[in-house]
């Protein structure tokens, strides 16, 4: 039977959050995508789908009071077999009785400002032996590593539970419903201030006000702008300013600004 504690690099007393956090290190390590090894990402989301369970954990944990021996499907103790290969994504066939509906399980990669607009998605999802795509919306403010069913989905019948990952942003970051970015000012609109027109991760434009004598990276509030949940509760946006210097600077304004350096010294 697999250690699925050692594969994830926990205890066996870990805890929710602890589970979840090494799963999401590993994954992001292993993952394809991004040049991990494949086998190696399979073992990692197979370990999590039982551990992150806390009636799958239980049942590993206690194999013998259970009937579920994990890694070896010889018996299964009265549990329908198609539950645990349905975990992993695989689907076989019983002659002692017929085949009951099943789920398909995915993960999926998906942007911050997918998770903004609650953008719709056509996906393809494996149906036996044929590809089948399929539409779905993505949830609003879906957290990383959070599942969502999508009950008969799959031909009409079968249920899809989709794993949604988000990739990492350079522009946004996220805090509960809180959006994070920056903007760039350069010293002169700091001192005698500006306005300066920023992108909302939603994908419309809000003028910004500066006030003078902003002091670089100050952070700039702006309400109502960030993630909307399912109560429809709405983040803020916070914009960071940052300040640069122009390269040219007129030779008049340099004896100025020395002028004024050398009578503060």
């Amino acid at each position: 039977m697999k250690d699925y504690y050692s594969i994830l690099g926990i205890e066996k007393n870990a805890t929710e959050s602890e589970i979840k956090t090494a799963y999401r290190k590993l994954a992001k390590k292993h993952h394809p995508d991004r040049g991990g090894n494949t086998t190696k990402f399979q073992e990692i989301q197979e370990a999590y789908s039982v551990l992150s369970d806390p009636k799958k954990r239980q049942q590993y944990d206690n194999p013998k009071r259970s009937g579920v021996q994990y890694g070896d499907f010889g018996d299964f103790g009265g549990i329908d077999p198609q539950d645990i290969f349905d975990m992993f994504g695989v689907h076989v066939h019983q002659h002692r009785r017929p085949r009951r509906k099943s789920s398909v399980t995915m993960s999926l990669w998906i942007d911050l400002e997918d998770i903004a607009k609650q953008e719709k998605k056509i996906i393809s999802v494996k149906n036996g032996n044929n590809d089948e795509h399929v539409e779905i919306q993505i949830p609003a403010a879906i957290d990383d590593g959070s599942s969502v069913r999508y009950p008969k989905l799959i031909n009409n019948e079968r249920d899809l539970i989709v794993q949604f990952r988000v990739k990492e942003n350079s522009k946004w970051s996220r805090e509960n419903l809180d959006i994070f970015t920056e903007a760039s000012v350069n010293i002169w609109d700091l001192i005698l201030g500006t306005s300066i027109v920023v992108d909302t991760i939603h994908g419309s434009h809000i003028k910004l006000t500066i006030p003078e004598n902003t002091q670089p990276q100050t952070v700039m509030r702006i309400s109502k702008h960030g993630l909307t949940d399912r109560s429809n509760k709405v983040g803020d946006m916070y914009v960071k300013i940052n300040a640069y210097i122009p390269k040219d600077i007129p030779e008049q304004l340099r004896k100025i600004i020395q002028n004024h350096r050398d009578s503060n010294c």
